[in-house]
């Protein structure tokens, strides 16, 4: 299979990514074509030719985070030539060599902290106003956003619906509370994946901890454990954000 691995990495995030194309190519359906599509401000003078680097301006936290369906919509000609495609975070480390289990119309993780809460808390959209809005009597599992995919057409129909909403909300000067996240569960509240558990997106400061109940595959990288100013900007902008 022809498959495509979608990453955003820029300012600072541009440091992850060489690590995290290793790992893909150590141990992510390793029998299989693997391309990236990797959206960043930075400059790449030399790449290999199984990757594509679409260039886009850095902007300030949150809207990397938010708008990245926009940016996958870019390029969705692009992906159609894919069999899957898969969207990781940058920051993000594969220790666990990962299969077919992940090949299916479309895969979400169930979020490695909320699973271990009451759905009562889960932190969805409330906000009528919100095109990410889901109501108390619809919620049932909450997904993390670092890692998701499948078939291409399923993934790239995902990216239209995200994108306009994301615009939508722009239009009308509301930003979800928990941005590509809240869209993203609004989504897969609508149209439920394979449900993988938090082995696939696995807190890197739990690491070692025996009593959580799940093993690592794919890790979430405490990026503050090395750099405590990654969290500095989204602490001056608030939970929200801001926008214009």
């Amino acid at each position: 299979m022809k498959i495509c691995i979608v990453t955003i990495a820029t300012g600072r995030y541009i440091q992850f990514v060489e690590k995290l194309l290793d790992k893909i190519t150590e141990h992510f359906l390793v029998d299989h074509d693997i391309h990236c599509l990797l959206f960043t401000d930075n400059d790449m003078d030399e790449v290999s030719e199984n990757i594509k680097v679409s260039q886009i301006e850095h902007k300030p936290w949150p809207e990397p985070a938010l708008k990245k369906y926009n940016y996958i919509n870019s390029e969705r000609e692009y992906l159609k030539e894919f069999d899957y495609v898969y969207l990781f975070d940058a920051d993000i480390d594969i220790v666990y060599p990962v299969g077919g289990e992940v090949m299916d119309d479309m895969v979400g993780v169930l979020h490695p902290w909320k699973i271990l809460e009451d759905k009562s808390v889960y932190p969805y959209e409330g906000r009528k106003e919100s095109t990410a809005y889901v109501s108390d009597s619809d919620r049932d599992k909450y997904y993390a956003a670092a890692f998701t995919g499948g078939k291409s057409k399923n993934f790239l129909k995902m990216a239209e619906i995200i994108s306009a909403r994301v615009s939508e909300d722009e239009e009308n000067g509301i930003i979800a509370v928990w941005h590509d996240e809240s869209h993203l569960n609004k989504y897969f509240n609508e149209y439920p994946p394979r449900d993988l558990s938090p082995s696939y997106m696995f807190p890197e400061e739990l690491m070692g901890n025996e009593s959580y109940p799940w093993k690592p595959k794919i890790v979430a990288v405490n990026k503050d454990a090395f750099d405590t100013s990654f969290n500095d900007e989204k602490k001056q902008m608030g939970q929200y954000g801001n926008i214009g």
